[in-house]
């Protein structure tokens, strides 16, 4: 260890610093470092111990000017090298250790330690040449295999993640051959890359040859061995071998569900591009037997053999639980199925298959995996079939014997979710609300079954509730009474009181408080998900779009700061797993690792949160122009969002969200059957949601990209608004300046340029939206805020260079279009209070969050821009001198005749006047509104849905059609068994009630629209000051 630059303090002084920082006594630790930097003030060691400990207590500048003072002496010891590297890490500056460690292996070549330490500089840096460069180096110097492989992993990374020229896979490939030749491998992990890197070229029989070689004695595991032989034999055509292969395999391994596709496929002949190495055997319901050779009876005769294999294998698990051999039953005749499709025979197979189902049901109907194992599988039932099947597993549940109480209710859980994937139009709305009545009857047999489970576990039937929401939804999109909605979350609440940890329920209560606009009540149970680390990615598209069309900033921003946070820890973490990784040999995860942290970095959900948070903040100010400058002004004057959303950045977007938590009404955010399906309002689109659901919602491929397309075109429409605002507030100043000035020129060029292009977002392409824009036909293009946006800005330009009189007038004519319709489902006056009807209520959940949006963007736009013009032409108001790329902008007031700019002050003024006035005619309707709420739409809510939950029950009520059926039978039902339900649930039924329920939602309406008319109060102050 050199003492310059190195550590020369003796290790019995410097333990009772290293045990303050361990125990984060960080104020202890700086006196400690201090003295001894007094008494060792070369020590780089100490300077660099402590830079770390005043990074630890937020002091990041001293600490970046001590970790400068001690690169300055450029160490070369480990020690001080790793620990000024842990610093610049936190501090946000990982290339500035890379540049150390460079400087160190200068000057001390050919040390390991130095080495690896640059290697890891380089990997926290994403520099993979760099990577691939230092591990070769030390591979010469040093001949270890691990530091080949290092090289390896650094040249895939740079094919995968830096999209470098796939040869250089070849280069990787050639690397590790030669090493195979001249050594063979040390570790199975170089084995499987090796085997990889043959499978990805193509290169099968090579890697078949390597893998009967003594290398694949690195096997310790037979199965595994096997498992990779026969996917490269399927990859490679040798289906019969193949098949042999996975066939002694399922022998071995007889649940190995993945092992019998490619079974199936082998014996059938039907080829697989990803069966290989690092492939998995994705299975699709309907396969293309039109990629066999085989004819259909060759096919059949093929199958039929494997059926008699398989039914040996299920006489070995006879009295076990596996369940692989017996639903690879149910996979056969599927395929039979489809084969018979292609021939004449059909309805013998059908029946074959719907056998093999009750068969699978007799044995695992009990389990709680039962219809997720067979939901494949249904939608290939005939119509004509699926009665009878119904029917013969209702059979089954009476014939079997033995079954436990808690096994017979599974059981009825099975087939009634059985016959929620089979429901259909034709059902009528009595069976559906008898289905209903009868799933939550079930219900109050399964709490009584779970008394003795602990609060914390999930209980025996817990997916009856979401059953019977989801029948009482569906009465709901046929009827349009809210009344339903407002039971299903009755019930859902019910059931969290009983058992507060079901995140299903959760799920569904949260979408449908946010189409009540009850935010509020939304965030509340989104909080107690414990959404945190990788569940902030995955979960928080539950409830960022409700907090976007909310007055509930405060939350929104929580939500968004998480997400935030959760990056920028990932950011400075994932690296130190990869690293770890690494020195441990295991490169499938050093390449899982570095993939999953690109994938962050390009997450969608955080360029929206980026972009939402930055939007936030502008609405935040609620029309105070100056307030809103500065903060434009820290975005570079909106020029950062622009680079964000660069046309290569959002193609590179990926989404993590997981959707298959979502309700299956609200399939993705912004989509949502109960809003939308009686829409009849022409600014709002997508027709295709209208349709009959898919109750188990699967998102198809078609889907998927379609959605992740509007979601680039939405964040993109975004990333514009910053940019476009600060020219429509700057626009003024180039008014009367000379149409050849080259900055004016340049100007107007952009913001038409911006303006086309949110226009393009919106589906408007060319100059479609330079028509009427107050026609209804140009109004259909999009929401309310996204069409006065659009107007807006291309009417700052119309106003400003092309000086159209009528510009401003027809935007404030719009404002009043779009008024009255958002307005129109609530006739209320200074005399008349609101009394809504159902149509009313449910209506309003449209309108009231587009009309949110309005004002707190469309509007406010507006409200700024006219300030800000008005501001600039007024004497001796706020003007500004700007250089820009050596042109000397003047103000406008230097060129403008005092004629001119005293007609447009006039102009000016009078369309403020006008636009005020619109937003007092909406503060007034909304105060009235919020007065006929007081109570009024509690007791409309209670009128439907209240007065009818009494706790008694009758079969009459179910005929009657109306809300409050459903947890009339469940209340009566509970109450017909207290006592045996356990002390709690028994207390909770007794004192459950429903009008504080509706009192809440009432509460949380109110609380948003008292935020809307405190907003609307600020921009009329703006506009009047």
């Amino acid at each position: 260890m050199s003492s310059r630059g190195g550590n020369s303090v003796a290790e019995r002084r410097l333990r009772p610093l290293w045990d303050a920082i361990d125990c984060r006594q960080y104020k202890t630790a700086l006196k400690l470092a201090t003295s001894l930097l007094s008494k060792h003030p070369d020590s780089t060691y100490l300077i660099v111990l402590k830079a770390l400990v005043l990074e630890r207590m937020g002091k990041t500048d001293e600490a970046l000017d001590l970790c400068k003072q001690a690169k300055e002496s450029e160490p070369i010891d480990d020690l001080t090298l790793s620990t000024l590297q842990i610093v610049y890490q936190r501090l946000g500056h990982p290339n500035e250790a890379s540049v150390c460690y460079e400087k160190a292996c200068r000057k001390v070549p050919n040390n390991l330690e130095l080495m690896v330490g640059l290697f890891c500089c380089y990997v926290r840096d994403y520099s993979f040449l760099k990577q691939q460069q230092v591990a070769m180096k030390m591979h010469k110097l040093f001949a270890e295999e691990r530091f080949l492989l290092w090289a390896v992993c650094s040249i895939q990374l740079q094919v995968s993640c830096d999209k470098k020229d796939r040869a250089l896979l070849a280069l990787a490939e050639a690397f590790l051959k030669k090493r195979y030749e001249a050594h063979g491998f040390e570790e199975l992990e170089a084995l499987v890359v090796y085997l990889a890197l043959l499978e990805n070229e193509g290169k099968y029989q090579t890697a078949l040859d390597v893998l009967s070689s003594k290398a694949g004695d690195l096997f310790s595991i037979r199965t595994d061995r096997l498992k990779l032989e026969g996917k490269l034999l399927l990859s490679s055509h040798k289906y019969d071998l193949a098949a042999k292969v996975f066939k002694e395999v399922l022998e071995m391994s007889s649940d190995d569900w993945a092992m019998y596709f490619l079974y199936l496929d082998a014996i059938l002949e039907l080829s697989h591009n990803n069966a290989g190495i690092n492939g998995n055997s994705m299975i699709d319901s309907n396969s293309d037997f039109s990629l066999s050779g085989l004819s259909i009876e060759e096919s059949e005769g093929r199958l039929q053999s494997a059926k008699g294999f398989i039914e040996g294998l299920q006489i070995k698990e006879s009295h076990g639980l596996k369940r692989g051999p017996f639903l690879a039953n149910i996979e056969i005749e599927k395929r039979r199925f489809l084969l018979s499709l292609q021939g004449e025979y059909q309805k013998p197979t059908a029946n074959l298959l719907q056998r093999s189902i009750v068969d699978y049901f007799k044995r695992f109907g009990h389990l709680a995996s039962f219809t997720t194992d067979i939901q494949g599988y249904l939608t290939l039932i005939p119509l004509d079939c699926r009665d009878s099947l119904l029917q013969s597993l209702r059979l089954c549940c009476t014939e079997i014997e033995g079954d436990s109480s808690v096994a017979l209710l599974r059981r009825k859980i099975s087939l009634f979710q059985m016959q929620l994937q089979f429901s259909s139009q034709s059902t009528s709305d009595k069976g559906i609300m008898c289905q209903a009545v009868e799933v939550t009857k079930l219900y109050a047999e399964s709490v009584k079954l779970s008394r003795d489970l602990d609060p914390q576990e999930n209980m025996w039937g817990e997916e009856l509730v979401t059953l019977a929401a989801t029948f009482l939804i569906q009465l709901f999109l046929r009827t349009r009474h809210p009344g339903y909605v407002v039971e299903v979350i009755m019930l859902l609440e019910f059931g969290l009181a009983i058992r507060k940890h079901s995140f299903p329920y959760k799920t569904m209560l949260i979408s449908l408080y946010s189409t009540m606009v009850c935010p509020s009540l939304a965030f509340e149970w989104f909080k107690t998900m414990d959404v945190k680390n990788i569940l902030v990615e995955t979960l928080s598209h539950h409830i960022l779009l409700p907090l976007t069309r909310s007055m509930h900033w405060s939350e929104f921003e929580s939500v968004l700061g998480e997400t935030l946070k959760f990056h920028e820890d990932c950011a400075k973490e994932a690296a130190d797993l990869t690293i770890v990784a690494y020195k441990q040999c295991n490169y499938t995860k050093v390449l899982e690792f570095v993939h999953f942290t690109n994938r962050l970095q390009r997450s969608h959900n955080l360029l929206l949160s980026k972009i939402e948070g930055v939007i936030l903040q502008l609405r935040e100010k609620s029309g105070v122009l100056d307030d809103i400058l500065t903060s434009l002004e820290r975005l570079e004057d909106g020029n950062m969002p622009l680079r964000w959303s660069t046309v290569d950045n959002l193609a590179d977007l990926s989404f993590n969200e997981s959707l298959e938590t979502r309700p299956w009404w609200s399939p993705a955010p912004g989509q949502c059957l109960l809003t939308e399906a009686f829409n009849q309002q022409p600014f709002l689109q997508d027709e295709e949601i209208k349709a009959q659901p898919f109750l188990q919602h699967k998102e198809i491929k078609a889907q998927a990209i379609a959605r992740e397309s509007n979601w680039r075109t939405y964040v993109h429409k975004r990333c514009l608004l910053p940019r476009i605002l600060h020219l429509a507030l700057n626009v003024i100043r180039f008014r009367e300046v000379g149409p050849n000035n080259s900055a004016a020129i340049e100007y107007d060029n952009e913001l038409h340029d911006l303006v086309k292009k949110y226009a393009k977002s919106l589906g408007l392409e060319g100059d479609e939206f330079f028509g009427d824009t107050l026609s209804n036909s140009f109004l259909k293009n999009g929401e309310p805020s996204d069409i006065f946006s659009l107007v807006l800005f291309w009417t700052c330009s119309e106003f400003v260079f092309r000086k159209s009189s009528q510009a401003l007038p027809n935007l404030n004519e719009l404002a009043k279009i779009y008024v009255t319709k958002l307005t129109s489902f609530a006739k209320v006056s200074d005399t008349e209070s609101w009394k809504p009807s159902l149509a009313d209520i449910t209506y309003s959940w449209t309108c009231l969050p587009l009309l949110l949006m309005l004002v707190t963007e469309g509007f406010m736009w507006y409200s700024i821009c006219l300030q800000s013009w008005f501001r600039h032409l007024q004497p001796g108001g706020k003007t500004s001198k700007k250089k820009k790329k050596g042109v000397v902008m003047t103000d406008s007031l230097d060129a403008m005749a005092e004629s001119d700019r005293a007609a447009l002050l006039l102009e000016l003024k009078s369309v403020k006047d006008s636009f005020c006035n619109v937003l007092k005619e909406l503060l007034h309707w909304l105060t009235n509104l919020l007065k006929s709420l007081d109570g009024q739409y509690e007791c409309v809510l209670v009128e439907h849905v209240s007065d009818r939950v009494d706790g008694s029950f009758s079969a009459d009520f179910i005929d009657s059609l109306v809300p409050g059926t459903v947890y009339n039978a469940l209340k009566s039902s509970m109450n017909s068994a207290a006592g045996t339900l356990g002390d709690r649930v028994d207390a909770l039924v007794q004192t459950f009630e429903v009008r504080p329920l509706i009192q809440r939602i009432e509460s949380s309406v109110s609380a948003n629209l008292h935020k809307l008319s405190d907003f609307l109060r600020s921009l009329i102050d703006g506009l009047q000051s």
